[in-house]
């Protein structure tokens, strides 16, 4: 019971009882039995004010987050294994295998295992370890053959241990005495004190006549403040539901999270239950909205996308499915499958201008070997490497192929670079002569996440995509990437893409070339005109229809589904 519910005279009483206002005050235990006590000695010492609720604590199973490999402990010499050893299982439900340490016939004194748990929260700690000792009669010659187990506290002392800059806590365990285990023991080590990140854990033997020795961590518990506990989830889900990174998540899993805040963001009770309840509440639903996002993600990466030259219709198709909301992770992944296809189309009919009357596909007319369908000894495409670079390779390559909006997988690529190198930078480039005009190239490319790759055009170039070899609008991390330049007249340009990397392990990939003439000679001076608003309500596109947050110092950009330019 708290001092808030013993009733005491209040203030306004006082005068009942005589007691002057400036009369001594007197701070009532949080014990009951204290609290009733002073409350009887009121008269004699004045003016009862109830003290603030003694602190809460509450017990967090943080098991999981600690190693149970065998080969994580340390000071073993000798033969040590898993291989005889039993296993066990920790609290949190995983049977792992115990270290073991066999010394034959040599008995061991001192540190037998240690090991040593670092990043942990300050705090107090129950520390769970099972532990066994044994001693192998015949194969220890310092072992009487005639002790028993009623002499093992003479004669042995075996102890689990934890240590941190406050101070050890130990436990004695029982000693075996056979050629096998049987059984392990628990050591419960109590009120184990971090104060700066780190436990020493083991066991240590003070005396000899034990040569087999196990150990394991079973569990560990933190022992934590309720009020702070309470107060750090509950800033975690406040942050996750405001966390602009987490804006895509719209569904159930939000509307859930925000309940559980607004229910149990505070505690009336003051009660280890009351405030365990409401934080394993808090952090079940931020668990969830946390888990639910990369499904979101997904969806909301490819619905955010804009294409400027597809057909109407396809646009319309694409963007009809995408305004049917995702009411949850699952729902979003489902609702994902059926807009990816009609997204690829969506992009394929911009990237070939078919929303343009007049448009010209002059691929074939301009560029050599574009889907990289004949060997490099038949092409016009060669590949240079940039001052200092190694030379590495660039080959064509079939193994992990994009998907294409027909659902085709069947496509040959370029793909390369210098694997081993610490840094490279490659270029693989054509000279083409194309007449005035305005253009579009695009490629399908992708690359490591390090490799800052581009695709270019002369002296006009636009980063491509670089996100792995792992999602993608078309696959495996292959995406659209286009630019537009404009010739005043007939120019000798160098056209491709290049990649570079400071990191090892890195490659590219890239295939699928499609260069598209606008209609007529120029159309720059009727795109000079910028749109008067650029707030939310009209965001900013780049021509790969990836969002921006302002417009560009210079080139192209898309605003209210229309083309600006920006000399």
């Amino acid at each position: 019971m708290v001092c808030n519910s013993v009733n005491v005279p209040t203030t306004e009483s006082n005068a009942f009882y005589g007691v002057p206002q400036s009369s001594a005050t007197l701070y009532v235990p949080a014990s009951s039995v204290d609290a009733y006590k002073a409350a009887a000695q009121w008269k004699k010492f004045g003016t009862i004010l109830p003290i603030a609720d003694e602190p809460i604590y509450i017990e967090t199973d943080v098991t999981e987050k600690f190693p149970t490999n065998w080969s994580g402990w340390n000071g073993a010499t000798g033969y040590t294994s898993t291989t005889y050893a039993p296993k066990v299982t920790t609290n949190d439900g995983r049977n792992v295998q115990v270290c073991e340490r066999f010394n034959g016939s040599s008995a061991t004194t001192g540190t037998v295992f240690y090991r040593t748990l670092t990043g942990l929260s300050n705090g107090i700690y129950r520390i769970e370890l099972y532990g066994a000792a044994s001693s192998t009669k015949g194969r220890d010659t310092g072992i009487d053959s005639d002790m028993t187990a009623d002499d093992e506290g003479d004669e042995t002392a075996v102890y689990l241990y934890a240590t941190t800059p406050s101070g050890t806590v130990s436990q004695y365990i029982p000693v075996h005495w056979a050629t096998s285990f049987s059984e392990v023991a628990t050591a419960v080590l109590n009120d184990v004190e971090v104060t700066d990140g780190t436990i020493e854990i083991g066991m240590y033997s003070e005396k000899k006549y034990t040569n087999w020795h196990v150990v394991q961590i079973k569990g560990v518990t933190a022992i934590v403040d309720a009020e702070e506990r309470h107060a750090d989830v509950l800033q975690t889900a406040q942050w996750l539901l405001a966390a602009e990174n987490y804006v895509c998540v719209i569904g159930e899993e939000r509307t859930a999270l925000a309940q559980t805040v607004s229910q149990y963001g505070t505690v009336s009770e003051h009660t280890a239950e009351a405030y365990k309840t409401a934080i394993d509440a808090i952090v079940a639903a931020s668990i969830t909205f946390d888990d639910a996002r990369p499904s979101y993600e997904v969806w909301a990466d490819i619905v955010s996308r804009s294409y400027p030259y597809a057909l109407a219709e396809k646009k319309a198709a694409a963007e009809n499915a995408a305004a049917q909301l995702p009411s949850s992770a699952a729902d979003a992944e489902s609702k994902r499958e059926v807009i990816i296809p009609l997204y690829r189309t969506y992009a394929e009919s911009s990237t070939m201008l078919e929303g343009v009357d007049g448009s010209e596909d002059v691929t074939d007319l301009y560029i050599e070997n574009p889907k990289a369908e004949t060997g490099y000894s038949e092409t016009g495409w060669r590949v240079t490497w940039g001052g200092g670079s190694p030379v590495g390779s660039i080959s064509i390559k079939t193994a992990e192929p994009w998907t294409d909006a027909s659902g085709s997988s069947d496509h040959r690529y370029f793909d390369g670079g210098y694997w081993g190198a610490q840094s490279w930078d490659a270029t693989q480039q054509q000279e083409v002569t194309l007449p005035a005009g305005r253009y579009q190239l695009s490629v399908m490319g992708r690359s490591s996440m390090d490799v800052e790759q581009t695709l270019f055009a002369g002296e006009n170039f636009i980063d491509m995509f670089h996100i792995g070899a792992s999602g993608g609008l078309f696959n495996r991390g292959w995406e659209l990437s286009y630019l537009e330049f404009e010739l005043s007249e007939t120019t000798t340009l160098n056209i491709g893409v290049r990649g570079v990397t400071n990191y090892r392990y890195n490659w590219m990939s890239f295939s699928d070339f499609r260069l598209v003439k606008f209609p007529g000679e120029t159309a720059v001076e009727s795109l000079k005109a910028k749109p008067e608003t650029t707030d939310s309500a009209n965001p900013i596109y780049d021509l790969m229809g990836r969002r921006l947050k302002e417009k560009p110092a210079k080139g192209y950009y898309i605003q209210g589904g229309k083309k600006y330019f920006v000399k």
